[in-house]
């Protein structure tokens, strides 16, 4: 299941460029964007602090993540 940036809720901390392990989170205009190295180990879910990284189900509804 793939991960997108709810561009709405991302401030561009940058909190998720250290949690990723495979470097596939780059800032650009100011917000998170999931690059083709995503490898889905969702180290990124836990990091944000806003909740703005979500993972899109097969048939396209996202599933929320809320840290804890």
């Amino acid at each position: 299941m793939p991960l997108i940036v709810n561009r709405d809720k991302c401030n561009g901390c940058e909190t998720c460029l250290s949690s990723c392990p495979f470097d596939a989170i780059e800032i650009k205009e100011g917000k998170a964007s999931i690059n083709e190295y995503c490898n889905i180990c969702r180290a990124c879910l836990s990091a944000c602090p806003e909740g703005a990284i979500i993972e899109i189900k097969e048939e396209g509804a996202p599933i929320s993540y809320q840290p804890s």
